[in-house]
């Protein structure tokens, strides 16, 4: 799978996706969400952006994808598998898909330290 690719869908419209996969059966869109632990605040509706744009891009592509939310941690995805979550269901009826690639312990070091930086450079 590549990772970022830039998939223009039309005059003057693009969008850069995480990750893609032309050469799988069917293709592969994915977004990913490099945070580790529960979302907060307004995190919850940055990720289901990224459900919509996933949702738009297979239509402007016309043709079925392989739709996955990538997340570092299920404590990150337990809110949109969640049994009371509108968002699991709305995921689920869309036929997005939710998957976990553990980060090691280095990346989610060097995930803290980027944040503080980002923190500090506000």
């Amino acid at each position: 799978m590549e990772q970022e690719k830039k998939i223009f869908l039309g005059d003057r419209c693009e969008v850069n996706i995480d990750g893609y996969s032309a050469s799988a059966d069917p293709p592969i869109i994915c977004e990913a969400w490099v945070h580790c632990g529960k979302p907060k605040g307004g995190q919850p509706s940055k990720i289901m952006r990224d459900a919509l744009k996933l949702l738009f891009t297979q239509k402007r592509l016309k043709k079925e994808h392989k739709k996955i939310l990538l997340f570092c941690d299920e404590v990150s995805r337990n809110h949109f598998t969640r049994k009371d979550s509108w968002q699991a269901e709305c995921l689920k009826d869309y036929g997005i898909e939710t998957e976990v690639y553990p980060l090691s312990e280095v990346q989610k070091q060097r995930l803290k330290e980027a944040k503080k930086l980002q923190q500090t450079s506000k």
